[in-house]
């Protein structure tokens, strides 16, 4: 468990150990705030505390002092006056590093002596070697100091790292690493030793006499005897000299130093405003006793599973016309985040189309492209629905869209060779520069793909593992760590990994979340922040020290992520996110152009109704109350549905088949269908409230506050059924059978869509039993009569053309050669309801086809 301060917009979140009982809050700006402190892991976030009195922020002491042989101290960049006299009695002097709250700074004097100014508490080095360095840790919360032999004592908080120290080795300084486990040791030749994990290198040949590390902890500048400044790691160039240089000290903004020298100049060194004093006479040391950062607070909106949900829902009540979801209103939630923080920034993490309503769907998707780019979307990854077509088509809305492309786990990018409305190509990473923090982005898409997509979607595109134990789910983490490496080193201040895979379940026994998505963030080293996807899921919680985030399908909720950055040394300090309901509530009878939602997406849904004209209105039917689907977990991936049997009944009836097995990931809505909004107002829809919390599999994910009989029009099955998948026939045996249930209950816990509906058959699961390992108990046919597990007995079975294909792990119903295809699923359904509704209103419920244990 940690703790997360936060203060509101235009304060630093921070995080801090769960151990800890005060935070220091660095200032964004002199505005006072109340702050709440939110206990957080990997279930989650708590409500947070009542929030405090009104906190004014103080300054810390802040720039640098000169300090000369008599302890005497000048005041050279600071506002708030000296500290008192040091007494440091030497001319032998070596560096200083600032105390955690930048009131005070740990000197390193002759003899390894060490002392304190300001807050700072005295320590002694233990170590034998004569002492050449005092160096900050990477947590900032302690230092090291450094043997001339490479010997390395850690004090106050640094992390302890172990060295040691062969005679040969002369060494000038060592800087600590990121990782917060090593340590560089510079030697006078420019040969670099790592130590812990910390890995060996060299500088180019010279004599070299000091080292400056810089505060991200991925890079250094080294000098020569003759001025020259070498660049290491991320450190920028330099090519001003450095000459007989007495001390140094980092700049504020992490970019260069300040050199003082012998003669008691002060030069400024790479991109850094001089000093307003630039010579101290009798000057030993610069001590700095500001913390080297500069803290911004940035803001994200994320969403995914967008599955081209683009139209909104309007409700009228007490006075007041509210609008909820769909890409106007998505679009105005996110345009009114950036006029609070103009470092907002905008990230999906796959599957915005595919699984659509008609609206996208019959206009090939593009109307889910455009309404990401009426969104201001900056970034998305992959999803497997990107890929329900062949990738000339993903090729196509590539070039349409406004927004960059990532993802990190591609064998190759070759086929995806698009490059969008910018000019940008797709690629394994990239970066968003705004508002002074630059945010580097890598995508992951579920290697789930190649089973839930027709074979050659995905062309010569291998989709890798990094959860994989094998050789190749290896070289995809080398490939996946090497592009979070890239955007570092290219300057991104923070890392976002969207991740198109999701958060599962919590744990009944210890109540820890579980999922592909948690397994994954701990191999994502350098990330800070993971957006999740793919189980449409709600789920937000810190793991393995990252903030790890997901939202439900169809823009139903965004995260909206506030983070603190530091950009001098590149750290999160800390983030907290809020589960947002994307709304806009104006007076009842508003006119549309005056309730602020994104006027581009209203005409862009406008216009494609009207090309839509009668053809999804047409009205096919009744029901006689609404039908579930989804919800969390999704009921028609965890259970028989009422919709699930209708449709697998009327399958198997019109195919004239045995057995009829069709997945739960192809049914994409409730009927009637929420996410169609029928533009004759005469049809009959039920009335839908907010999106209700721990809902169950006695009602669908919005609470329903109307009472049928409802109407059902060509509109409502296509957005049921909208893959375009055809029905198809085949003859498998009992050992079949067995093998495709057994396949359809393996990954519940992951909320995947191979859940079997049913018809012509029952059959008994056990969640107690380990995945394809005989979870299925017990298979019959209707009227009782077993099927049994042999290869002796064979059965004619009505699916879809997916399905007999392979798809969903289905490869035991022999492929699309062996199978024969028939009518469009949808038409199938459709008909069925104009047929059963001439006898009234349609009933869907369950008959207990399917048992679940556990």
């Amino acid at each position: 468990t940690q703790f997360v301060v936060d203060g509101g917009h235009g304060t630093c979140v921070t995080t801090v150990p769960g151990s800890e009982r005060s935070a220091f809050v660095p200032a964004v700006n002199s505005s006072a705030a109340s702050f709440k402190v939110y206990a957080v892991n990997n279930q989650g976030f708590g409500p947070g505390s009542t929030a405090s009195v009104s906190v004014i922020p103080q300054a810390a002491k802040a720039g640098f002092f000169a300090v000369d042989n008599m302890g005497v101290t000048t005041n050279i960049g600071s506002t708030t006056g000296n500290f008192a006299k040091l007494r440091i009695r030497s001319s032998a002097y070596f560096g200083s590093v600032s105390t955690p709250s930048g009131n005070g700074a740990w000197l390193l004097a002759n003899g390894g002596r060490i002392v304190a100014l300001g807050d700072a508490t005295v320590t002694s080095s233990p170590l034998t070697d004569p002492a050449i360095q005092i160096v900050s840790s990477y947590n900032r919360l302690g230092y090291y100091v450094i043997g001339k032999n490479g010997q390395v004592s850690a004090s106050a908080n640094a992390p302890v790292i172990e060295s040691t120290s062969p005679s040969s080795r002369v060494v000038i300084g060592g800087v600590p690493t990121s990782s917060g486990k090593g340590i560089w040791l510079v030697r006078t030749n420019g040969k670099i030793d790592g130590i812990g994990d910390a890995t060996s290198g060299a500088l180019a040949k010279g004599q070299y006499v000091r080292v400056v590390p810089r505060a991200t902890g991925d890079g250094f500048w080294a000098i020569t005897k003759a001025g020259k400044v070498v660049s290491f790691g991320d450190a920028p160039t330099i090519t001003a000299l450095a000459l007989n240089v007495k001390d140094t000290a980092l700049a504020a903004n992490g970019d260069g130093f300040y050199a003082l020298n012998n003669s008691g100049s002060i030069s400024a060194l790479g991109d850094v405003a001089p000093l307003a004093v630039t010579s101290v006479s009798g000057a030993i040391a610069l001590v700095n006793t500001a913390k080297v950062s500069d803290v911004k607070d940035i803001q994200i909106d994320a969403f995914s599973d967008f599955h081209g949900a683009l139209d909104y829902t309007k409700t009228t009540a007490a006075g007041f016309d509210t609008y909820t979801s769909g890409s106007p209103v998505l679009a105005a939630n996110f345009a009114a985040d950036r006029a609070l923080n103009p470092a907002t920034f905008t990230f999906a993490s796959g599957d915005n189309w595919g699984a659509a309503p008609p609206l996208s769907t019959v206009f090939d998707e593009m109307p889910s492209v455009e309404a990401l780019n009426f969104m201001g979307v900056d970034v998305s990854t992959f999803g497997n629905h990107e890929h329900d077509k062949p990738l000339a088509n993903v090729n196509a809305r590539i070039a349409a869209s406004k927004y960059k492309w990532v993802v990190s786990n591609y064998s190759s990018l070759a086929e995806i060779n698009a490059r969008n409305f910018n000019g940008i190509a797709a690629a394994p990473w990239t970066i968003v520069d705004r508002g002074g923090v630059k945010v580097g982005v890598i995508g992951l898409n579920t290697p789930e793909t190649k089973e839930v997509v027709f074979p050659g979607n995905l062309g010569g595109i291998t989709i890798g593992d990094v959860l994989g134990t094998n050789a190749a789910g290896t070289a995809t983490k080398t490939q996946v760590k090497a592009a979070i490496k890239a955007a570092r080193q290219a300057g991104a201040d923070v890392v976002v990994s969207l991740v198109h895979e999701g958060f599962g379940q919590f744990n009944a026994d210890n109540s820890a979340a579980e999922g592909r998505l948690l397994d994954i963030v701990p191999l994502l080293e350098g990330s800070d922040i993971v957006l999740g996807g793919h189980s449409h899921l709600k789920y937000a919680g810190i793991v393995s020290n990252k903030l790890v985030a997901e939202t439900p399908n169809a823009g139903t909720l965004y995260n909206r992520i506030r983070a603190c950055v530091d950009t001098a040394t590149h750290k999160t300090l800390g983030s907290r996110v809020e589960h947002v309901t994307p709304t806009v509530k104006v007076p009842a009878g508003t006119a549309l152009a005056a309730t602020g939602m994104n006027q581009d997406a209203i005409a862009s849904i406008a216009a494609y109704k009207a090309n839509l004209g009668t053809k999804y209105n047409v009205v096919i039917g009744s029901i006689a109350d609404v039908a579930p689907n989804g919800g969390t977990p999704a009921i028609q991936r965890n259970y028989e549905t009422g919709l699930g049997n209708y449709i697998a009944d009327n399958l198997r009836t019109a195919m004239g088949t045995q057995l009829a097995i069709t997945n739960g990931g192809g049914i994409r809505d409730m009927l009637p269908a929420k996410t169609f909004v029928p533009t004759n107002a005469s049809i009959v829809r039920p009335s839908w409230s907010s999106l209700q919390s721990g809902y169950t599999t006695s009602s669908g994910p919005w609470k329903v506050t109307s009472s049928g009989p409802y109407t059902l029009t060509v509109g409502d099955v296509a957005t049921v059924l909208p893959f375009g998948n055809t029905a198809a026939t085949t003859t498998i045996t009992g050992a079949d059978v067995w093998a495709a249930l057994e396949n359809g209950v393996s990954q519940i816990s992951l909320g995947a869509g191979r859940f079997p509906q049913v018809s012509g058959l029952k059959f008994t699961f056990d969640m107690s039993i380990a995945a394809n390992s005989g979870r299925v108990t017990a298979v019959t046919l209707t009227d009782g009569t077993p099927i049994p597990k042999s290869t002796a007995v064979t059965y004619t079975l009505a699916t879809n053309d997916f399905m007999v294909a392979g798809g969903d792990g289905y490869t035991m119903f022999g492929g699309l050669a062996k199978a024969r295809t028939r009518d469009v699923l949808e038409t199938v359904v459709r008909e069925a309801i104009i047929r059963d509704s001439a006898n009234g209103p349609v009933v869907m419920s369950t008959d207990g086809r399917i048992t679940r244990i556990g």
